[in-house]
């Protein structure tokens, strides 16, 4: 079976459609979020980088809570780690792409009740313009 590889502004126009349908996996702490797990451990939703992984490093990152900078640093060498990507998203090989797309997923200023707010939408605009 032949893969389809993603580009990068693919992955960001299905993270967009994805959470507009989909609860986000945030980590709540005093009615704010604080970060995300890549797999929340009660509900079982996925973050954006998440989505992405494969089954094997879903597993052993799913709850870490870790952001993307601090998994690579902490697990792997800043040029292997898409080794945990799924394979239509290997080659996506950006680490700021990766964290930029977490932030995306984190940041309760982008999205307004599962709708990209105003400051999300440019957000967007940006990670497409970057990475093109």
């Amino acid at each position: 079976m032949n893969t389809i590889l993603k580009t990068y502004n693919d992955v960001i126009d299905e993270t967009v459609e994805y959470y507009s349908k989909n609860p986000r996996s945030l980590n709540i702490k005093d009615n704010r979020s604080v970060g995300c797990f890549y797999l929340h451990p009660d509900t079982g939703a996925m973050c954006a980088v998440g989505r992405c992984l494969n089954d094997e490093y879903l597993k052993v990152f799913g709850d870490s809570g870790s952001n993307m900078q601090s998994l690579v640093e902490d697990h792997f060498h800043e040029n292997d780690f898409t080794i945990m990507f799924k394979e239509e998203y290997k080659h996506l090989n950006s680490l700021d792409f990766w964290s930029r797309l977490q932030d995306l997923h984190d940041c309760d200023l982008y999205w307004n009740n599962g709708v990209l707010s105003v400051d999300g939408k440019i957000y967007v605009r940006t990670l497409k313009e970057t990475f093109k």
